[in-house]
């Protein structure tokens, strides 16, 4: 009687097994670092394709990009140790992309950039308790 129930449980949980296919790779390890060429590419052409920009507005997003890309990687590369300042720094980066991209997009762009960028940014983690 036991050999049988753990034969009905075992065909029977056979086909939840079966279709766990194996999961992407997600190995950030085997990709190969972008350069800042390449994310400025990368960010103008996707604003292009959600915001509609125009072929001067792409061009002067990829160069905005661009100087956002190449100071980061600068930052990234300098050594320090001091992590608050260095996100400090990224935080200022970032801020005067934005300046910068409110002269390049209309009003209802930069509107719909700026919802799109607040959905695509994961929620703040909690402080650590002391």
């Amino acid at each position: 009687m036991k050999h049988l129930l753990f034969s009905i449980l075992l065909a029977a949980s056979a086909p939840a097994f079966a279709q766990q296919g194996n999961p992407p790779q997600q190995n950030t390890a085997q990709r190969q670092p972008q350069t800042p060429e390449q994310k400025a590419a990368s960010s103008a052409k996707h604003m292009e394709k959600t915001l509609g920009l125009s072929a001067d507005q792409k061009t002067k997003v990829y160069d905005l990009a661009l100087l956002r890309a190449q100071k980061m990687d600068e930052l990234k590369t300098k050594p320090t140790t001091d992590k608050t300042q260095r996100h400090t720094e990224m935080k200022s980066i970032q801020t005067a992309f934005d300046d910068n991209l409110k002269t390049i997009l209309t009003p209802d762009q930069y509107t719909k950039w700026q919802e799109q960028k607040h959905h695509s940014q994961p929620a703040p983690a909690a402080p650590p308790e002391k």
